[in-house]
């Protein structure tokens, strides 16, 4: 299977991932989210597929120093989001996710799920969870 390590993400054109997303695809109340790059061709490939959802890694925006870069990451995903809402299938986003990134996000695109699992626990490391947890739940809830 063609997982990446950076980022947990899939090579949809890898015959295990096809043979996979078939077996659950033909399971009875199964549904299936594939974690993926922020790239056209690979959001056509999980729709071709016939997958439930498309969570859309949004480490590389964490990574972005400048400004500019953030940027063009973030119309980068923002498209993507787009593209997949259009063609009818559930988008979450999740990877590296703090305040700012969740911020802008929102700002521009609607997603159906926001996983902040490492930044609740990074920002509960600071604030304390209780503190964390709302604060994440009011962005979260803006969405």
């Amino acid at each position: 299977m063609c997982i990446r390590d950076r980022d947990n993400t899939i090579e949809i054109h890898s015959k295990d991932i096809k043979v996979l997303v078939n077996t659950i695809l033909n399971s009875e109340d199964l549904g299936l989210a594939l974690r993926i790059q922020p790239k056209i061709k690979l959001l056509k490939e999980a729709y071709q597929l016939g997958v439930d959802e498309v969570e859309i890694a949004t480490n590389d925006l964490a990574k972005e120093k400048t400004h500019k870069g953030f940027l063009l990451v973030l119309e980068k995903i923002t498209h993507t989001i787009r593209i997949a809402t259009k063609n009818n299938l559930r988008v979450s986003i999740g990877g590296d996710l703090d305040r700012r990134i969740i911020t802008a996000l929102n700002e521009v695109v609607d997603v159906e799920f926001i996983s902040v699992g490492n930044a609740l626990l990074s920002q509960s490391l600071i604030t304390g969870f209780e503190s964390a947890l709302k604060e994440l739940m009011e962005l979260v809830e803006k969405s």
